[in-house]
């Protein structure tokens, strides 16, 4: 199971770092424009954003956005002494600098616990088309939404260039599913809720 998700991981990563930077930039900001339009989005007061890294879905524009409109905008920091994620608010994009791993993080930090989210922004390597999400494999986010036991109010979004989607991914028990995944093409919704395809 490991080595097959370790494969994958190896070709999606190296598939999304070919992606030029204005094509990552172009698709980012459709794929913004959709989490916008959606009700989970707008109606969520609290909203934990991943601070893209690298390759990934690019969020400044979303933050920004969500600052603006006055949410209650968290964003995750790496605790790797304890080898896991805490939340932490910012009220500007001016309070991060390159931290763990050289991921952008607060410098100062206004601790909020995990149900106090309503909504949770997550990047990932890959999602396939159950809501199934493979990370990067530290784990830290698989941790920090099991050990949170994420009410049913609380929903999971996961951000992801169309290339990342996959049919179906190894899963195990512990993994996260999460409620949509929004890509530059589609919005996907899981569980009861029917596939659905937003215009651009």
């Amino acid at each position: 199971m490991d080595r097959a998700k370790e494969s994958i991981r190896k070709i999606l990563l190296w598939q999304r770092n070919q992606i030029p930077q204005q094509e990552r930039e172009e698709k980012s900001r459709l794929i913004g424009e959709r989490l916008i339009q959606t009700s989970e989005f707008s109606t969520a007061l609290s909203v934990m954003i991943y601070v893209s890294f690298r390759s990934e879905v690019i969020t400044k524009e979303i933050i920004t956005h969500s600052l603006n409109i006055n949410k209650n905008v968290i964003v995750p920091v790496v605790d790797k002494e304890h080898h896991r994620l805490i939340l932490s608010r910012i009220k500007s994009l001016d309070e991060l600098a390159p931290a763990t791993y050289g991921i952008m993080e607060p410098k100062k930090l206004r601790i909020v616990q995990p149900d106090e989210v309503e909504l949770f922004i997550l990047p990932a390597v890959a999602f396939d088309e159950r809501g199934a999400r493979l990370g990067y494999g530290g784990g830290y986010f698989d941790r920090l939404l099991g050990n949170s036991k994420i009410a049913q109010h609380q929903k999971l979004i996961g951000l992801a260039f169309e290339l990342q989607m996959r049919r179906e991914l190894p899963c195990e028990s512990h993994d996260i599913l999460v409620d949509m995944v929004i890509t530059e093409e589609k919005v996907r919704f899981f569980g009861s809720r029917l596939d659905e395809s937003l215009s651009s």
